[in-house]
C-alpha cells in the first residue's frame, strides 16, 4: 500500500502522522487529568484534544488580527501545545509506552483505511467537494479569519468554516498542497472517529469485562465507519420482499429513501458516517464527528467522577463549553445535539444528588453557567462576522410513515427499547456506564422524533423543507444508535443466560448492516497517489499557474461561475484565489438572493459575452479583476463568448491547449 506511493508522498504521510502524534502527545498530560478514569488513561481522548487544540489558538489569534494565519499559524499552534504540555505535565510522570504504541498502531491502520476510503475515487470533484476544497485552499492563503470567500471576491466566507481552517493549518504545518491536505485530513477524520468510537464503546461496555469490551470496541468502530442503516439490509438482502420503486439498489438509496421510494412531496435525507466517508466530502458534519465523540467521552467522565460524590467539576464544564463552541463553528447542528447530551447528563446528576435540592441546584447552575459562558466566549470571534442564513423553526406539514422510520432505524431501535424496559424496571442502572448508554439512547429517540414535529427553515423549497433538518440529525443519531445498541447487546450477553440469548437476537439486525461494507470498505492496496486534481486534465496547468499569481486584498480573478455542482468556479475552488462569483446556488444559500448577487451574476455574463471593450472594462473595474481565465468551460457556459474582445483589454500571460490567462491592461480600461 504505502510503498506504491511516490516517495515524496510517503514522506508527506509520515510527516503528517508524526505531527499528529506529537501534538496528541503534548495534550496527554491535560488529558490524563481529565480522563484518568479511562482504561488508556486518556490517550485516545488526548489525541483528539490535541488535534483540536493545535488549530484553535492560531484561529483565535488570526480572528483578532494578531497574527497571520497562513504565515505563522502553524508555529503559534505548536507553541500553544508546548505551553499546554509544560503547564499540565506532573513532576513525576509515568508513561505506558507499550499502550501508546498499541494505540498509535491502531490509529495508523485506521488512517490507511481512511486514505483508501478517500482514494477509491480520488478526484476532489462532484457533490460539494469544490466548496470544501475551496474553503481549505482559501484558509491556507488567509491572513485573518474568516478566510476570503473564493466564490465572492471582496467578501469573507459566511459558513461554518472552522473545521476547514483546521484542515488548512495541518496542511500548512506539513507543507503539502491543498488537494493532498484534503486527502490526508479526510484520513485523519476517519482515524480519529474510529479511535474515539472504539474508546467510547470500550468504556461503556467495561462492566461486561475486558474481553467483551475490546471485541465491542472493534465492532463499534467498524459499524460506524463501514456499516449502513437498516435500509441497506432490507433493500439488498430482502429486496424481493420490498415494494421498491428503484429497479436496483444504489448505495445512496439508503440516504434518499423518505420521500424518494415511493416518491412523495416530503423528501428527506438520512445520511450516516460510513456514507459520509465513502462519498468523501469534507463537509461540516464530517469534520465535527470527532468532536461529537470527544464530547460523549467528556460527559461519561463527568458522570463517573460525580457518581458517588456530588461535586461540581468545573474543569469538565470548561472543556465542555469549549467543545460546544467549536461544535457550533464547525457544524451548528452539533451545538444543539451535543448540548442535548450535556443537558441530559446534567439532569441525571441532579436527580442522583442526595444533598439538599436547593444547594444542589445552585451548584449545578453555577457549573452550567460556566459552561455556557465558555461556549459563548469560544464562539464570539466567529459570530462577529457570521450572519445566520436560516429563517427560524417551523412546524412540519407532513410526517414520515412509521414503517419508513423502522426501515431506517430498525437495526438498533429494538435494542434501545429492550434497554429502556430493563432500565425502567430498576435493573442494570447501578453503574454510570449503564446510565450514559441510556443518555445516548434517549438522545437517539429525540433526534428521530424532532424532525417529525419541527424543522429549521432554510433556502430549500417545500418539497425539501425537512431535508436538511433530518439530514443533520440523522447523521449524528445513526452513530449514537450504533454505539448504544451495540453496548446494550454486549451488556446483555454478559448477563444471565436468558439475557445472553436476547442479546444474540438483538445483535442480528445490527450486525446485518455490515452488508453495506461491500460498498464502503476499500482495500488499502488502492492507495497509490494522493493527487486529487486529475479531473482538471488540460486545465490543470492553468490552475497551477493561477495558484502562483499575486493577488492583493480585494483583487479577483474572473472565471465562469454557474449553478451549484457545475464546472463553474473550479479554478477558484482548487487555488483559493477569489473570483467574482462562483456557485450561484451556494452563495444564495449563504447570503440570500439579493441585489449584490444578482449584479455579479449579470456582470460575469456580460464580461464573457460582451461585444465591445467598454462593457468588459466596466466589469473589470467594478470588481477589481486582475486576471481573466478563458478556457473551454467559459466557452461552454457562455456560447456567445468573443475571444477577440479579451485581446483588446490586455495580453495573454499564460496559454495552453486548454485555454489561457489574460492580464488586463489598467491603462486600456481607464
Amino acid at each position: 500500500m504505502i510503498p506504491d506511493l511516490p516517495s515524496s508522498q510517503v514522506l508527506e504521510i509520515m510527516s503528517w502522522l508524526f505531527w499528529l502524534w506529537l501534538v496528541g502527545f503534548a495534550a496527554l498530560p491535560m488529558a490524563q487529568r481529565l480522563f484518568g478514569d479511562h482504561c488508556d488513561h486518556g490517550y485516545v481522548a488526548g489525541k483528539i484534544l490535541g488535534w483540536l487544540g493545535f488549530a484553535y489558538i492560531p484561529w483565535l489569534a488570526a480572528s483578532m488580527g494578531i497574527v497571520s494565519f497562513g504565515s505563522t499559524g502553524p508555529v503559534i499552534g505548536l507553541l500553544a501545545m508546548a505551553v499546554a504540555f509544560v503547564a499540565f505535565r506532573p513532576t513525576k510522570w509515568e508513561i505506558n509506552w507499550v499502550s501508546i504504541l498499541r494505540i498509535e498502531l491502531g490509529f495508523g491502520v485506521l488512517f490507511i483505511l481512511g486514505l483508501a476510503a478517500r482514494l477509491h475515487a480520488p478526484d476532489i470533484a462532484g457533490l460539494e467537494k469544490f466548496m470544501d476544497l475551496g474553503f481549505l485552499a482559501s484558509s491556507m492563503r488567509a491572513e485573518t479569519m474568516p478566510p476570503p470567500d473564493m466564490w465572492m471576491s471582496g467578501e469573507t466566507i459566511n459558513y461554518y468554516y472552522y473545521g476547514h481552517s483546521g484542515a488548512a493549518l495541518w496542511a500548512l504545518l506539513t507543507n503539502v498542497s491543498a488537494d493532498h491536505g484534503y486527502q490526508l485530513h479526510m484520513a485523519t477524520l476517519f482515524g480519529l472517529t474510529g479511535l474515539g468510537v472504539y474508546r467510547l464503546v470500550r468504556e461503556l461496555s467495561r462492566p461486561a469485562g475486558r474481553t467483551l469490551s475490546v471485541i465491542g470496541g472493534i465492532t463499534g468502530t467498524m459499524l460506524v465507519l463501514y456499516a449502513g442503516n437498516f435500509h441497506s439490509v432490507l433493500y439488498t438482502i430482502f429486496r424481493p420482499l420490498m415494494n421498491a420503486v428503484n429497479p436496483q439498489f444504489y448505495y445512496p438509496d439508503s440516504t434518499r429513501f423518505i420521500g424518494f421510494d415511493p416518491i412523495t412531496e416530503d423528501k428527506a435525507f438520512t445520511e450516516f458516517v460510513a456514507y459520509g466517508f465513502h462519498v468523501g466530502d469534507m463537509h461540516a458534519h464530517v469534520l465535527a464527528t470527532p468532536i461529537a465523540v470527544l464530547t460523549a467521552l467528556v460527559l461519561l467522565s463527568t458522570l463517573r467522577n460525580n457518581w458517588t460524590a456530588q461535586s461540581a467539576v468545573y474543569r469538565y464544564a470548561i472543556l465542555l463549553g469549549w467543545l460546544l463552541g467549536l461544535s457550533y463553528m464547525t457544524n451548528a447542528w452539533d451545538l444543539a445535539i451535543n448540548g442535548l447530551l450535556a443537558l441530559l447528563t446534567g439532569a441525571i446528576l441532579l436527580i442522583r444528588s442526595r444533598q439538599p435540592i436547593l444547594g444542589t441546584v445552585d451548584r449545578y447552575l453555577a457549573v452550567g453557567m460556566t459552561c455556557l459562558a465558555i461556549t459563548f466566549l469560544t464562539m464570539t470571534p466567529f459570530l462577529n462576522s457570521f450572519v445566520a442564513f436560516v429563517e427560524g423553526i417551523r412546524l412540519v406539514n407532513l410526517q414520515t410513515p412509521f414503517w419508513q422510520l423502522l426501515v431506517i432505524y430498525g437495526h438498533g431501535i429494538f435494542a434501545i427499547a429492550v434497554f429502556f424496559m430493563l432500565f425502567i424496571t430498576h435493573q442494570d442502572r447501578q453503574q454510570p456506564e449503564h446510565v450514559f448508554t441510556g443518555v445516548l439512547a434517549f438522545t437517539v429517540v429525540l433526534l428521530i422524533a424532532i424532525p417529525e414535529f419541527v424543522y429549521v427553515k432554510d433556502a430549500h423549497g417545500e418539497d425539501y423543507a425537512r431535508a436538511n433538518t433530518m439530514f443533520k440529525l440523522s447523521f449524528r443519531s445513526q452513530m449514537f444508535l450504533q454505539i448504544s445498541a451495540l453496548v446494550v447487546v454486549i451488556l446483555l450477553t454478559a448477563s444471565s443466560r436468558r439475557k445472553f440469548i436476547l442479546g444474540c437476537i438483538l445483535s442480528v439486525p445490527l450486525i446485518s448492516t455490515f452488508s453495506y461494507a461491500g460498498i464502503t470498505f476499500q482495500s488499502p492496496g488502492i492507495v497509490k497517489n494522493l493527487d486529487g486534481l486529475a479531473f482538471l486534465k488540460e486545465e490543470r496547468a492553468i490552475a497551477n499557474f493561477v495558484n502562483t499569481l499575486p493577488l492583493t486584498k480585494g483583487e479577483a480573478i474572473l472565471e465562469a461561475g454557474g449553478e451549484s455542482f457545475s464546472d463553474g468556479g473550479r479554478i477558484s475552488a482548487v487555488t483559493g484565489q477569489p473570483t467574482v462569483l462562483g456557485w450561484l446556488g451556494h452563495e444564495v444559500l449563504w447570503r440570500g438572493y439579493g441585489q449584490k448577487i444578482a449584479d455579479r451574476q449579470a456582470a460575469v455574463k456580460h464580461a464573457y459575452e460582451s461585444q465591445n471593450i467598454r462593457q468588459l472594462c466596466d466589469v473589470l473595474q467594478s470588481y477589481n479583476v486582475r486576471y481573466i481565465v478563458v478556457s473551454q468551460v467559459e466557452k461552454t457556459l457562455y456560447p456567445d463568448l468573443q475571444d477577440a474582445v479579451f485581446d483588446q483589454v490586455g495580453h495573454t500571460i499564460y496559454q495552453t491547449g486548454a485555454g489561457r490567462v489574460i492580464a488586463p491592461d489598467p491603462e486600456t480600461c481607464s
